[in-house]
């Protein structure tokens, strides 16, 4: 069972009337397990790799993952510097940020990726189409996109990719949005939420705690 305490592990003999066990064992008896950090539960899950390519659709699932994080938002203004994670140099990386976005309104909303170099967003598995009709992966100054409205529901959670790549010189991204009741501006972590999947709940240390569990008499079942 778990609590605010941490984990605790009872002893359960097996059934004694289909074998001759009398009792668990576990060794050692007592671990001693210090919570760290708590992992952001805000904000997007930045995938980092330190290569880029002008000629692809997304970036491909076989590409090594250098570095990773919890981004509260994407408002970033890189400059001539690398952008923060160990292995990311200053030019040639790209980034893949995902998770969801939950409209605190039920209105049609406009997205504004803006990046030096290239970007592409996905919102709910759509990629989005700007208006006017523009390729924005490409190498570029700081450019802003503007999508066609995409109606959200408040309090609906949907999915949100977003990936950019720098090749050169100077290094953006930025993702805003509006509404017809919301001004534009940067999406702030409150609206938005990395995968569930990506991180445990905390850091621990050790990171991993080995134990073993073994029957009362050893030879009884």
């Amino acid at each position: 069972t778990a609590g605010n305490d941490g984990l605790k592990l009872t002893e359960v003999p097996p059934d004694p009337s289909a074998n001759s066990c009398t009792g668990i064992k576990i060794d050692p008896p007592t671990q001693t397990l210090t919570v760290t950090a708590i992992n952001p539960t805000t904000g997007l899950y930045g995938e980092y790799f330190n290569q880029y390519s002008t000629s692809i659709g997304f970036i491909p699932s076989n590409w090594a993952v250098t570095a990773t994080r919890v981004d509260p938002s994407i408002n970033f203004q890189f400059g001539n510097n690398a952008p923060g994670p160990a292995g990311i140099g200053v030019d040639h990386f790209s980034i893949r940020w995902t998770g969801y976005v939950t409209a605190p309104v039920s209105e049609d909303f406009t997205f504004y990726p803006k990046a030096d170099d290239g970007v592409r967003l996905w919102i709910n598995g759509n990629l989005v189409t700007y208006n006017p009709v523009a390729s924005s992966w490409k190498d570029q100054g700081a450019t802003e996109y503007v999508t066609t409205p995409i109606t959200l529901t408040a309090g609906v959670p949907v999915s949100i990719k977003m990936e950019y790549y720098e090749n050169g010189g100077g290094a953006s991204a930025e993702l805003r949005w509006s509404s017809a009741s919301i001004a534009k501006n940067i999406i702030s972590e409150a609206y938005l939420t990395p995968p569930t999947n990506v991180l445990p709940p905390f850091v621990t240390s050790p990171a991993n705690v080995p134990f073993t569990v073994g029957v009362v008499p050893p030879s009884c079942y």
